[in-house]
């Protein structure tokens, strides 16, 4: 499995208290079938170019420890960054963490805004298109206009979002609500990929597989696999895909 959006790293909202805490959650994982995750950080709305260097600086800090360990998981850097003007700043300096590619164009992984979703979100993604950018809404069923009404997200998927499913809210575990509207997205063939949004404490392997069986049951085994194999790793990690699928 690939997991494209877990909070792993130490220093950072809701990461592990320290560096052997990351080891051993991204040990875990590999336990679990993870062969790939990226550590996407909270990156508030402060100096970009300063919460990289801090993230990159942990991240390869993390990465030396799992390879004296053994481990074979490959660990990668991005951010979860919310949608604002700190952000379209560092859009057009070049300096926000991209994730991967999709479909030729770069995919940076991005959070809704809290209270309300802005009136020019639209507006917001298209002009993300013509910077090359195609934005990853994370957990978009947890967004308290989208438990409202799904259909709010229409618009901006055919602007050019791309949206990933949470694993746990899939399972049930963030309610009924959030439940819902998870097979919404899958029903609809609206998430690209399933992530597990992993934080101190979690066990992301184990999360990813529950959600993952929670999917086949209603969009059956093959594309449920998609969601935790090849969809992600086509935009991460591509040379994951010629080995067996985990």
């Amino acid at each position: 499995m690939v997991d494209l959006h877990c909070h792993i790293l130490p220093g950072f909202a809701g990461g592990p208290i320290n560096l052997e805490a990351s080891l051993q959650l991204a040990l875990n994982a590999e336990v679990h079938g993870v062969q790939a995750m990226v550590a996407t950080p909270h990156f508030v709305d402060g100096d970009y170019r300063t919460q990289w260097q801090h993230a990159t600086s942990v991240g390869e800090a993390l990465i030396g420890q799992l390879r004296t360990r053994g481990a074979l998981i490959e660990i990668k850097i991005a951010a979860e960054c919310r949608i604002g003007q700190r952000l379209a700043r560092a859009i057009v300096l070049n300096q926000a963490p991209v994730l991967g590619e999709y479909e030729g164009m770069r995919v940076l992984m991005t959070q809704l805004p809290d209270s309300r979703i802005p009136k020019n979100i639209v507006s917001i993604i298209e002009w993300m298109a013509t910077q090359n950018i195609r934005p990853l809404l994370a957990c978009p069923e947890l967004h308290r206009e989208v438990l409202k009404d799904i259909e709010i997200l229409a618009p901006m998927i055919t602007a050019g979002a791309l949206l990933e499913v949470n694993a746990a809210a899939l399972a049930g575990r963030h309610g009924p609500y959030a439940q819902k509207r998870s097979r919404q997205l899958l029903e609809r063939g609206w998430a690209k990929l399933m992530s597990s949004n992993a934080r101190a404490g979690d066990a992301a392997g184990a999360l990813l597989e529950v959600g993952r069986e929670a999917a086949a049951a209603i969009i059956g085994e093959q594309a449920a696999q998609d969601l935790v194999w090849k969809n992600p790793a086509r935009m991460v990690a591509p040379h994951l895909l010629g080995r067996s699928k985990g």
